[in-house]
C-alpha cells in the first residue's frame, strides 16, 4: 500500500509499507557452532536502470526483536547491484542479515552427558579382570546411553543429507565407549587363556 509519493524534480519519493515473510536456507555443516547469513533481495523486474535504480540510504535497516532463543544477531551488510539480463540491466539491493548459533542449550544437553558417558565407560578399566559380567553390563549400558543420545537429537534436529559437526562429536563418542567394552573382552580372552596354560 502506497502512503504518499512526491516529484523532487528528476527523483522521486516513495513511502510504502509492506510485509514480507522470507525464508533462509540454512548451511549445518558446522552444526551448532555455525553461522549463518540469510540474504533478502528486493529488486525491478518490470523497469529497467534507465527508468529506477535502488540505493540504500545508511542505516535504513533496523531490527525490532534482535533476541531470539537460538540465534545471537550479529548485524546487517547492505549492498546495491545491477543484474543483467538479456532485456537490460536492473537494479536491485540486497540485506544480509548475519546471525550466530547461541551454544549454551547444546552445552548442557549434548556436550556435557556425553562427556560424562565417555568417562564412566573408562571405569570398567580399574575392575577386576575376572569379573566380566560387571564390566559387560557397564560397557553395554554406556553404548546404549551414546545411542539413545544419538537418536533422541537427531529426532528434533533438521533432516539433512549431510554429517553435522555434532554427529560428528557423538560419533567419535560412541566410538570411545565401543573401544572401552572390546578392551573387556579382549582383557577377559587373554586372562581366561592365561589361566587354562597354568
Amino acid at each position: 500500500m502506497i502512503s504518499h509519493a512526491m516529484n523532487l524534480g528528476s527523483m522521486m519519493l516513495i513511502s510504502l509499507t509492506m510485509t514480507i515473510t522470507a525464508s533462509c536456507v540454512l548451511k549445518l555443516h558446522n552444526f551448532p557452532l555455525d553461522s549463518q547469513k540469510c540474504h533478502l533481495e528486493i529488486g525491478s523486474y518490470a523497469y529497467s536502470v534507465d527508468d529506477i535504480v535502488y540505493e540504500w540510504r545508511p542505516e535504513e535497516v533496523g531490527v525490532g526483536h534482535k533476541e531470539m532463543a537460538q540465534f545471537e544477531y550479529k548485524g546487517a551488510q547492505l549492498t546495491s547491484d545491477f543484474n543483467v539480463f538479456s532485456m537490460g540491466n536492473y537494479s536491485s539491493i540486497t540485506v544480509t542479515f548475519l546471525f550466530r548459533r547461541r551454544i549454551g542449550y547444546f552445552l548442557i544437553q549434548v556436550y556435557l552427558p556425553a562427556i560424562f558417558v565417555v568417562m564412566l565407560s573408562w571405569i570398567v578399566f580399574w575392575m577386576e579382570k575376572s569379573d566380566i559380567g560387571t564390566r559387560m553390563g557397564l560397557g553395554i549400558t554406556t553404548v546404549l546411553t551414546i545411542m539413545f543420545l544419538l537418536g533422541s537429537l537427531n529426532g528434533n534436529l533438521p533432516k539433512v543429507s549431510y554429517p553435522k559437526a555434532l554427529d560428528w562429536y557423538l560419533l567419535v563418542s560412541f566410538t570411545f565407549v565401543f573401544l572401552s567394552l572390546i578392551e573387556c573382552v579382549i582383557v577377559y580372552l587373554f586372562a581366561k587363556n592365561g589361566k587354562d596354560q597354568k
